[in-house]
């Protein structure tokens, strides 16, 4: 009895000490796996923090883009303005000069009309100035004449006498033609040729034409009337041809006067036509670029909307973005509360087991939360890029396409003006081919009147 007594005493102890030593073990086991899944959730943690770190760099980074979209935004809006204000300030300036330049056209062409009034209102006749050894085709014609009148100015006349004196340069060495009242071409007749010197040539004596060839024609009539009737036939005969000579003469000036005023009439009328096409081109000119300038403001518009709808959609990713961050952090924090609870379960052991379980698979579905938001933010940021390449690459197409039509628009607008251009030249070589035509049909009489009457 004592030594089975004995024996299950000493079974007993070994049965309390293996008990013992399996408590113990399982108590290490537990400890271990409380110490891994600690340092799991404090590796969590530091994640979790690190994200919620890179997070708040991210959106302080947005913060700036978007600040420095803003100020860009701002530039360019004023260097829009800027552009706009400088644009109608040259408008402005182009007016005034257009202004002042037709201004200065309607006071010469008033007091051109003035000098043409004033001479037909008074008596006219006309003289001629040949300055022999040059050319008409070798000179400049309104250099000419400026000239010619500097000189009646230096010797004696005023500027308003040599307004009053119409100017006309025909061919023979070079024919300075004047038409202007009696008195004015009495004063130019009487100053000494040599002081009339133009471009280096000095004119022979003033040839009176029209008035003193009528006198002289009529004054030989008279004479052969009175021969003939005194009975000198044959002399009276050359005295009345010498008469019809230089009455021809009289009336080959008239015709060539009448001639004149009409080519001068036509010249007026087309002058007038022509201003007149210039005028409502400029209309025309002004309305396009009014246009032109009202879609300019509409693209500005656009542009304005444009960048206020990105503008807003940045404001929208960013509240995003600041959500995402606002979730990490709090996940954080439950990362954190996770670790508070693994370090509890250390005291008590008997419950400490399923909350550990329960935390692990609370850190597990983080992890794969975030795992899970980290590839969505990958795919966001994936869809921005392609969708900001795309927005530069149609961006790219519109200047290309914009820069396109205004160069075919400069084109277009070139060879209108180009072809206007060969239009004026053709009418201005027809004139002048009409003039010298006629120059030399006149030229062509008179030789036959010095003829005659030689």
């Amino acid at each position: 009895a004592e030594e089975d007594e004995e024996e299950a005493k000493k079974a007993e102890e070994e049965a309390k000490a293996a008990e013992e030593a399996a408590a113990k073990s399982a108590e290490e086991e537990a400890l271990r796996k409380a110490e891994e899944e600690r340092i799991a959730a404090e590796e969590e943690a530091r994640k979790a923090e690190e994200e919620a770190k890179a997070a708040e760099e991210d959106a302080a980074a947005k913060a700036g883009e978007e600040e420095a979209a803003k100020k860009a935004e701002e530039e360019a809006k004023a260097a829009v303005e800027a552009a706009s204000a400088k644009a109608a300030e040259e408008e402005v300036a182009r007016k005034a000069e257009e202004e002042a330049k037709a201004a200065e056209e309607a006071k010469a062409a008033e007091e051109e009309a003035n000098a043409a009034s004033d001479a037909e209102d008074e008596p006219s006749v006309e003289g001629m100035l040949k300055f022999d050894g040059m050319s008409l085709k070798d000179i400049d014609q309104d250099q000419f004449k400026d000239e010619l009148r500097q000189r009646f100015v230096e010797n004696g006349l005023s500027a308003k006498q040599t307004k009053k004196i119409q100017i006309e340069l025909r061919a023979g060495s070079v024919c300075a033609v004047m038409r202007g009242p009696t008195n004015v071409l009495s004063t130019v007749g009487s100053i000494d040729p040599s002081k009339l010197h133009v471009m280096g040539c000095v004119p022979k004596a003033m040839a009176w034409l029209t008035e003193q060839a009528l006198a002289l024609g009529q004054d030989l009539a008279g004479a052969a009337t009175a021969m003939s009737k005194a009975g000198l036939g044959a002399a009276a005969a050359g005295l009345a041809s010498a008469a019809s000579a230089a009455l021809g003469a009289v009336a080959t000036s008239e015709e060539e006067a009448a001639a004149k005023a009409a080519q001068q009439s036509a010249a007026k009328k087309e002058e007038e036509k022509r201003q007149a096409e210039e005028q409502k081109r400029k209309a025309e000119e002004e309305a396009k670029a009014a246009e032109e300038a009202k879609v300019a403001a509409e693209a500005a518009k656009a542009a304005e909307e444009q960048a206020a709808r990105k503008a807003e959609e940045e404001r929208v990713a960013a509240e995003e973005e600041a959500r995402k961050v606002e979730a990490d952090a709090k996940a954080a924090e439950e990362a954190k509360a996770a670790e508070e609870a693994a370090q509890k379960a250390e005291e008590e052991q008997a419950r400490k087991a399923e909350e550990e379980r329960k935390a692990a698979e609370e850190a597990k579905t983080a992890e794969e939360a975030a795992k899970f938001a980290e590839e969505e933010a990958a795919q966001k940021a994936e869809e921005e890029r392609i969708a900001a390449e795309e927005g530069a690459r149609k961006a790219e197409e519109e200047a290309k396409a914009a820069e396109e039509a205004a160069a075919t628009k400069a084109a277009e607008e070139e060879a209108a003006r180009k072809a206007e251009e060969e239009r004026i030249a053709a009418e201005e070589a027809k004139r002048h081919e009409e003039q010298a035509k006629a120059v030399e049909e006149q030229a062509a009489a008179k030789a036959a009147v010095g003829e005659a009457a030689r």
